[in-house]
């Protein structure tokens, strides 16, 4: 008997209809906002019936209102990273923006007062080079809130690199630290960047 004459029999015995096995369905954020609206407005049962779902799943889906409303339309899960690393962000202060303020007004007051060039004022920024094995640390995109650097106990096989971009768009070269007490005598460097030999390893 085909497999297929063999369970249309196993459904059917005895003139008994029995149900079929439902396939698991799983609906993307725009169709749970529309029983969500249709259960608030109608009832969980009348919403139940309207879009074929059970009304336990209406009254969870009314309890994620506001999490399902959150997300992209075309999302359909919401239970998030499960492992691996996480990268938690860091809290400023409530005082924050005003202190904030403060030293953007403090800059331009200098600024203001000893005549500085645009060209004299930078921002620089440190981070860790590795020479035997890459290290987790990356680039992030223009405007990112924060950048997480992971430092290595492996002090001789890094530098330092700073980097400097002045006020008027102006970069300067890259400054190299190594952790020596002096740099090599006779080792001719590139002039395109600037290097330098601390014991700290990182520029005071």
């Amino acid at each position: 008997m085909p497999l297929v004459a063999l369970l249309a029999l196993c459904i059917s015995i005895d003139g008994v209809e029995w149900p079929t096995p439902k396939t698991r369905v799983h609906h993307d954020a725009t169709f749970k906002r529309k029983v969500i609206a249709c259960a608030e407005t109608n009832g969980n049962q009348a919403a139940s019936r309207s879009f074929g779902v059970p009304e336990t799943c209406v009254r969870d889906r009314r309890k994620q209102k506001q999490k399902i409303f959150d997300n992209k339309a075309l999302r359909k899960g919401f239970s998030g990273p499960q492992q691996g690393e996480h990268a938690y962000a860091k809290i400023f202060a409530e005082e924050y923006d005003e202190k904030l303020h403060c030293f953007q007004r403090f800059v331009l007051n200098l600024r203001r007062n000893n005549d500085y060039l645009l060209g004299q004022i930078g921002n620089a920024d440190q981070t860790p080079l590795y020479f035997d094995m890459p290290g987790t640390t990356t680039v992030e995109k223009k405007g990112a809130k924060q950048v997480r650097v992971l430092t290595s106990v492996h002090g001789k096989t890094t530098v330092t690199a700073m980097l400097c971009y002045t006020s008027d768009g102006h970069k300067l070269r890259p400054y190299l630290i190594f952790k020596w007490k002096t740099l090599s005598k006779g080792v001719v460097f590139s002039s395109g960047v600037i290097m330098r030999a601390s014991e700290k390893k990182w520029k005071q």
